[in-house]
């Protein structure tokens, strides 16, 4: 006879049985046939039992041990942890993790060649009210560290994106349960090489009336920002042949844009005004003269 004595948690229905190895049960060799479906270290105790002269009895003949190892990965049990993806930063490498399992649930620490994560992104593109998706160049990467998948998703466009995460055996490739899911990628810092100014005031203005032009701050990948906060990052300085105070001259939209106003009074002067922009340090280059208007 062979009872269980000690199994993991969980693994209630576990069952060993013992039998005979030849039909006639003379051989004295028994087979023993075990289910588990719990990974995990099991112990055994056999007992061979006898009958003499109408006398039961029991001998211990020992106790025996054994582990179980988790059956292949399966999609339906497996998981990715994404909160990392949930609002991404455009640039960034973004982590997430996938731990893998087996068709019970048991979880797996070490995988066979030929085991795999597959991250397919695509672009939420608006459209007429509508959205459709598009494939775009986002880098993507996953290794196995034990007992997780280390993955990445790394897009330089901000927008929303669909990842659809996928465990690929050598037989099949299939999503898991709440694939696909969605990232919003926001833009980075604001990157003076590709923030922009534009309006009449850049080259125009009237004497004695206040010039405006808006500056559109983005990252280095050229996003929009869509927040404010970087107003003392833009500073505007104006020479010529009166003063011009620009102190409080940039004004906050807090939608990524600025305006710059200022206000210059000597039309048509052989000394014209010339404007200086500066963002994040940078001089705005090719910025021309001024040419004022008499009011």
């Amino acid at each position: 006879s062979a009872v269980i004595i000690s199994q993991p948690e969980g693994s209630g229905d576990s069952t060993i049985g013992i039998t005979t190895q030849l039909a006639d049960g003379l051989s004295g060799v028994y087979d023993a046939q075990f289910y588990a479906t719990v990974s995990g270290e099991y112990v055994f105790e056999f007992s061979a039992n006898s009958s003499l002269n109408g006398v039961a009895t029991v001998a211990l003949v020992g106790e025996f041990s054994t582990t179980v190892s988790p059956a292949s990965p399966v999609a339906a049990t497996s998981s990715a942890h994404t909160q990392a993806l949930t609002a991404a930063v455009a640039g960034e490498q973004n982590a997430f993790t996938v731990a893998l399992a087996d068709i019970f649930g048991n979880d797996i620490s070490t995988v066979s060649a030929g085991v795999d994560i597959n991250i397919a992104v695509q672009k939420v593109v608006a459209s007429g009210g509508a959205s459709t998706t598009q494939v775009q160049g986002v880098e993507t990467g996953c290794i196995f560290v034990s007992p997780l998948f280390q993955c990445y998703v790394k897009a330089s466009l901000s927008g929303q994106y669909l990842a659809s995460v996928a465990l690929a055996t050598t037989n099949d490739t299939v999503a898991l349960p709440e694939s696909p899911y969605t990232i919003d990628v926001f833009p980075s810092a604001m990157d003076a090489s590709t923030t922009t100014a534009v309006g009449t005031g850049m080259s125009n203005a009237v004497a004695g009336e206040t010039s405006t032009f808006k500056v559109t701050s983005r990252d280095i990948y050229g996003n929009n920002l869509l927040s404010g906060g970087n107003a003392a990052d833009i500073v505007l300085a104006i020479s010529g042949p009166t003063p011009v105070n620009t102190t409080a001259s940039v004004s906050d939209n807090m939608d990524g844009s600025y305006n710059v106003s200022y206000m210059v009074t000597r039309a048509l002067s052989l000394r014209p005004y010339e404007l200086s922009l500066e963002v994040l340090g940078r001089k705005n280059a090719g910025v021309p003269a001024i040419q004022v208007r008499p009011n």
